[in-house]
């Protein structure tokens, strides 16, 4: 705690799981590094899983300032995406309000029919 003040983990909100990766903005440099050096290659997760964490550089992001101004107009901070899922801001380890938006912000786009879905209804068309 109080060694990163920014967290996001971009989900799949019909799966209720993460993609896969995540976002972590640490306070100084030298608290990344000994986060790179913590989490490079970590794989003694809670569940059972073969994945191995590959830590690298956010791109083109770097620094708390600029992955504010991502996400303060994002479509995952509309006012229908649950709290859960939106980026996190911390001081000191405790979370505080993330800076309102400069514009208004859209909708997010979510897909509720399963790709299988479409296939059905392609291949009604075809009989």
């Amino acid at each position: 705690a109080g060694r990163y003040n920014f967290v996001y983990l971009p989900m799949d909100f019909h799966k209720m799981a993460g993609l896969g990766y995540a976002f972590v903005n640490m306070e100084t440099p030298e608290d990344a590094m000994e986060a790179w050096k913590h989490f490079d290659g970590f794989k003694q997760w809670t569940l059972q899983s073969m994945k191995v964490c590959e830590v690298a550089w956010g791109e083109p992001l770097q620094g708390l300032e600029q992955h504010i101004d991502r996400y303060r107009n994002s479509p995952v901070m509309h006012e229908e995406v649950a709290e859960e899922f939106k980026p996190v801001l911390l001081n000191k380890g405790q979370r505080i309000p993330f800076p309102g938006p400069t514009k208004q912000i859209k909708k997010p786009r979510m897909k509720y029919r399963k790709p299988a879905e479409g296939k059905l209804g392609e291949q009604r068309h075809l009989k």
